[in-house]
């Protein structure tokens, strides 16, 4: 987000969580883009957001020339003609910025509060509440739907606005209701700023600063409102696609998608109610075709996980070839029966300030398409920490693969508690990168940090055609 500063002189036009200054971003970008600690040659995506004035756009315009000049890719004069972008292998050591450029009304760029559309976000909203609300106990629900109804306004949609409307109301029944419950009233407290939190997270109704024609000329990436996939743009645009949107383009228009995505890029990006900065399933919009899936990467949940497995086949570089029939260069893998069989466990550590040995077991799931989604457990292993087998589990587990391409293995170690059990360790990997024989398995942690050198799975491995 590109936020006008308070002096001129020192350039302060860049905001977040805390306000930096954007030379200072540019300078560091020109610096370690592609160099050590990355040591990454494919290209850099800025994605920008502008809500400065022309007077700021222009000095950014002149830092940006300034600091990467030939580092920056620019769009032909004829891009209206191309047929195809440049490679990523092709487009190594450049930076790309994606950002709108100035279009009518009715084209409204991805990146304003309009992309999401207020359609979408009303659903989302409404989850939101589900999901609260589900989560509350069943001896609370009564009370948390009742301030839910008066306490919480829903999002105001209208076709000649789409900035949302939020208020919090207490009502007078509110009080009689959870007079001499004081845990009770604080548990629906929570419930209702949790739903507060939600709301004040969803676009506003800043619609964002026109870009001038000389910062608009550094755009390679034009942000543009998706259409339908039977209306084509240019190559060098890019839709992006909330959660809930998805999903849905997912299960109905899933082939069309993916022709889609031969032409153009595509986005998909979490949720706005995800207000605890969870993850979408990246899962599924990488069987579409999409190139882009946008995640919270402070966050060491199971989608990041997933993602990290993901592009391990290509070192972690940030770009993974999509599969051939994605790129009309071959067929779908045919479908296979995978059978996975957890040998032992090897080195497992200890939780931080526990003397308590381990009570292992493993579970493997298969993350894929609806047809494809399948878990597993081992038995428990008391008392061993060290080298715990799992001789019980004879035949294995059996998972049928129908989107070989896209589907991911999952594998973690987890440590039997009587209240809650407690994660040691998991390993993500591409079924495409599979092999069969016995292998093993190394484990990293939550966020993606190798356990040990010697820390792993030892498991037997058996693919068969169906």
């Amino acid at each position: 987000d590109l936020l006008p500063g308070r002096d001129m002189g020192r350039d302060v036009a860049m905001g977040g969580v805390r306000r930096i200054f954007f030379r200072d971003v540019i300078k560091a970008l020109k610096a370690h883009a592609f160099g050590p600690p990355a040591n990454n040659p494919y290209p850099v995506i800025l994605s920008i957001e502008m809500h400065c004035s022309p007077p700021f756009q222009e000095r950014m315009y002149e830092i940006c020339q300034a600091e990467l000049g030939s580092m920056l890719y620019l769009l032909p004069a004829d891009c209206v003609f191309m047929d195809k972008l440049p490679s990523p292998h092709e487009l190594k050591g450049r930076i790309l910025i994606k950002g709108k450029r100035n279009v009518v009304e009715s084209e409204i760029s991805d990146d304003s509060p309009e992309e999401m559309g207020a359609e979408d976000d009303a659903e989302d909203f409404e989850a939101s509440v589900a999901d609260v609300v589900n989560s509350t106990p069943p001896s609370l629900q009564s009370t948390a739907i009742s301030r839910l109804g008066s306490g919480v306004a829903r999002p105001e949609t209208s076709r000649s606005s789409s900035s949302w409307n939020f208020s919090l109301r207490r009502s007078k029944s509110d009080g009689e209701m959870l007079d001499g419950a004081g845990k009770e009233k604080d548990k629906v407290n929570s419930l209702q700023q949790n739903l507060y939190r939600a709301s004040v997270s969803t676009p506003s109704s800043t619609h964002g600063q026109k870009v001038i024609s000389q910062f608009e000329s550094l755009i390679s990436i034009v942000a543009k409102k998706h259409k339908g996939f039977d209306r084509p743009g240019q190559v060098h645009e890019i839709s992006s696609y909330s959660e809930t949107k998805s999903i849905k383009l997912c299960s109905s228009f899933r082939d069309k998608w993916i022709k889609h995505n031969l032409r153009q890029l595509s986005r998909v990006y979490p949720k706005g109610t995800r207000v605890d900065s969870s993850n979408l399933d990246p899962v599924l919009a990488w069987s579409t075709g999409s190139q882009l899936v946008a995640l919270n990467f402070q966050t060491g949940d199971e989608a990041m996980q997933l993602n990290f497995g993901r592009f391990l086949e290509n070192r972690s570089f940030g770009y993974v070839l999509r599969p051939a029939f994605m790129r009309e260069t071959g067929l779908p893998a045919i479908p296979v029966l995978l059978n996975i069989k957890v040998l032992s466990c090897q080195r497992l550590p200890n939780n931080k300030g526990s003397r308590d040995i381990a009570d292992v077991f493993c579970k493997v799931a298969l993350h894929g398409s609806n047809s494809d989604l399948k878990e597993y457990s081992t038995q428990v292993v008391n008392n061993n920490g060290f080298n715990p087998c799992f001789f019980d589990d004879v035949d294995g587990f059996d998972f049928e693969v129908n989107d070989r391409d896209c589907s991911m293995l999952r594998f973690s170690v987890w440590d039997q508690d009587a209240t809650m059990n407690e994660f040691i360790g998991q390993m993500s990997l591409p079924v495409s990168c599979i092999r069969q024989g016995l292998r093993h398995v190394p484990l990293y942690d939550a966020h993606n940090g190798r356990l040990g050198l010697t820390s792993g799975l030892l498991c037997q491995i058996r693919l068969e055609s169906i």
